[in-house]
């Protein structure tokens, strides 16, 4: 996997078959932090709340990159001001 970094953010990419990059829909728990910012302690708590969506598959926990974005999204415009996480 390579990591894309941006100004903005960083995103985890992979290659198709073809040698392009696709974005991927599911990160693992420090690709999370790194990509949002958010601490490993905090985006547990998040996905406890139901604030971010992950799964489990086998042992892994996998966040879902959409409601990732989404929360953060969500906190930047103002939302979740005010409010303590953790």
């Amino acid at each position: 996997m390579n990591i894309k970094h941006t100004t903005a953010s960083v995103v985890a990419m992979a290659a198709s078959a073809e040698g392009e990059p696709i974005e991927r829909f599911t990160a693992q728990i420090k690709d999370a932090c790194r990509m949002s910012g958010i601490g490993r302690t905090v985006l547990y708590d998040l996905m406890t709340r139901g604030d971010v969506k992950s799964v489990k598959i086998g042992r892994r926990r996998l966040v879902l990159v959409d409601s990732l974005k989404q929360y953060v999204k969500g906190s930047s415009s103002g939302g979740l001001k005010g409010k303590t996480i953790g």
